[in-house]
């Protein structure tokens, strides 16, 4: 696991950031992450119905 934060932090310049601007970076990646999880179980499901009927629709030819 050390292995992986150390290569995290090489790829993307982390190292070389102060400790103020590294704790920006970690806070908007986390708010992404989280707005992404409630993107996938909150909205991801109703639009699979959407999706699913359309599809049906264009199959079949009625609803």
């Amino acid at each position: 696991m050390h292995e992986l934060w150390i290569r995290f932090q090489g790829e993307f310049g982390l190292s070389m950031l102060e400790t103020w601007e590294m704790v920006m970076i970690y806070i908007i990646v986390i708010l992404l992450i989280l707005l992404f999880y409630v993107a996938i179980f909150k909205y991801f499901p109703s639009h699979i119905k959407i999706i699913g009927r359309r599809a049906k629709y264009y199959l079949v030819g009625s609803e």
